[in-house]
């Protein structure tokens, strides 16, 4: 009995060791899995960040290249369409933009990583720009890659910028004076947009024999000219001028003379009439280099003085020198990209081309055969007696106008616009 006994105990430490060796083994393969596991849930993390932190770094890299550019989107970074960007994201190779696109590549080089970002508002699969109070704004978009090109993340924002006119929209008349117009000279006005030739808070003088202003014809809607019509210097094609005014007829409706409210203005509330921010907020946005005399030690003088902007300039400059001259051969701006001219003090032109706006604190002089497109304001009076400028209305921020200037590096993320793929 005592034998049998002592075999059915070996037999049951037999079975019990082998049940503990099988539930070891098994142990130690779950363990060796979970360690794989984590190792692989730890890699793809890790490239996730990489590839997050790349495309964060394009986001930032994209708003510097924002308000470098005017606070507007650089139409030279962008694709022309979706599959390019689908394209890039299958090979992970920034090299397959077609010559009709382009992007900014850029790498972090502490993580061998690298993206790139661009503006997308030209994507053929639509506005991809969803802000929370309906801005359509401008999309930036970064897209970034792992070390090992096996994480993608790509993240859009709409842009946004403070506007450097009074909600968002420029002046809505050609010339306007706080001011007298003293002589109107042999000038001539052109509006096709609105109704409004010339505004100003005084009288309004004589004119030559071949001053004039026009509208567009009777019947004709604004809508019915192209853009290249309504931005014309041509005045005498009936087809798309009609003269309002002129020195044998008088001054028609288009010229409001005598407005209380403009006369009786004081500066600053003339100035915030037109500027989104105050004088002294607009005038520390602009950049040293575009405050002429430059603004090298936060006090404006003579000895800081340099010459005005050089031909070609567009963008905001301020000029705060008692005088100063727009003279034959000067050229600033251009309808996609205007000059916004502000003057703190007297301004005689005498010849040139403006594209833009023209701001004088003092009074404006008008000789010669200046040729400005867009508007024309001064806080004092006009004087044209003897000139034969011509000034072509043409609004900010429309479609068939120029384009909407913003402040200086003012470029943010539009709130509630951020998605991340």
């Amino acid at each position: 009995m005592n034998e049998h006994k002592g075999r059915e105990t070996g037999v049951a430490t037999l079975f019990t060791a082998v049940i503990l060796m099988i539930g070891a083994t098994t142990l130690a393969f779950l363990a060796a899995q979970v360690v794989i596991d984590e190792t692989k849930v730890t890699a793809n993390d890790r490239r996730t960040k990489q590839a997050v932190e790349t495309a964060l770094a394009g986001i930032d890299a994209g708003i510097a290249r924002f308000n470098s550019n005017g606070a507007k989107i650089d139409s030279g970074i962008s694709l022309s369409s979706a599959p390019d960007l689908a394209q890039i994201g299958l090979s992970c190779d920034v090299n397959t933009i077609t010559s009709t696109s382009s992007a900014a590549t850029f790498s972090l080089s502490e993580m061998s990583t690298f993206g790139l970002y661009y503006f997308g508002n030209s994507l053929s699969s639509g506005d991809r720009c969803h802000s929370a109070d309906g801005d359509d704004g401008d999309i930036l978009i970064s897209v970034g890659w792992s070390d090992d090109c096996s994480a993608l993340r790509e993240i859009s924002v709409c842009m946004g910028a403070v506007p450097i006119f009074k909600n968002g929209e420029g002046p809505e008349q050609p010339l306007v004076a706080s001011g007298n117009i003293s002589a109107f000279g042999n000038s001539t006005i052109i509006n096709r947009y609105t109704n409004i030739s010339a505004w100003s808070g005084g009288p309004t003088g004589s004119a030559g024999n071949a001053f004039g202003t026009y509208l567009r014809p009777d019947g004709i809607d604004r809508a019915d000219l192209e853009p290249n019509e309504l931005k014309s210097d041509d005045e005498t094609d009936s087809t798309i001028s009609q003269q309002v005014s002129n020195k044998f007829s008088g001054f028609g409706l288009d010229v409001v003379t005598n407005d209380a409210t403009l006369l009786n203005a004081d500066a600053d509330f003339f100035w915030n009439g037109f500027f989104a921010l105050s004088r002294s907020d607009l005038y520390a946005s602009i950049s040293v280099d575009r405050r002429l005399p430059s603004d090298l030690d936060g006090i404006p003088n003579s000895g800081d003085e340099v010459n005005f902007p050089p031909n070609g300039s567009s963008g905001i400059y301020w000029t705060d020198t008692p005088t100063e001259n727009i003279s034959t051969g000067d050229t600033y701006g251009s309808y996609e990209n205007p000059a916004i001219l502000i003057f703190d003090g007297d301004l005689t032109i005498t010849g040139g081309e403006v594209t833009g706006l023209i701001y004088v604190t003092g009074n404006l002089t008008l000789v010669g055969n200046p040729i400005l497109r867009g508007s024309v304001i001064t806080e004092g009076n006009v004087d044209s007696n003897g000139g034969s400028a011509k000034i072509v209305y043409v609004p900010f921020g429309a479609d068939d106008g120029m384009g909407d200037p913003n402040v200086d590096e003012s470029g943010v993320i539009i709130p509630g616009s951020w998605k991340d793929w």
